[in-house]
């Protein structure tokens, strides 16, 4: 019998395989004041942007909202979701 765990790093061996596989493009962040910062997809986060600005903000932001203008590639293909095929668990 497969440990749910299992299950769980195989999913994860997947995505960080997935991910080293991502290309990496320079992007432009545009904040709600209208600046805009550099970065890279796949690689920049939004701690990365509030750390750019400050440091302060960095330690003290809580929660960031992304919207895509375009994607340059996603991580969302191939994803498994047992409840949209039927409760299909690869037998975990």
């Amino acid at each position: 019998m497969k440990r749910r765990g299992d299950f769980f790093d195989s999913l994860f061996k997947k995505q960080g395989e997935a991910y080293a596989s991502m290309p990496r493009e320079p992007i432009e962040v545009t904040l709600p004041d209208g600046n805009v910062k550099a970065g890279t997809s796949f690689e920049t986060t939004p701690l990365d942007i509030a750390k750019a600005i400050s440091n302060s903000l960095a330690k003290t932001i809580l929660v960031a909202k992304v919207k895509f203008s375009s994607r340059v590639a996603t991580l969302d293909e191939g994803l498994k979701n047992p409840e949209e095929e039927g409760g299909e668990n690869d037998g975990w």
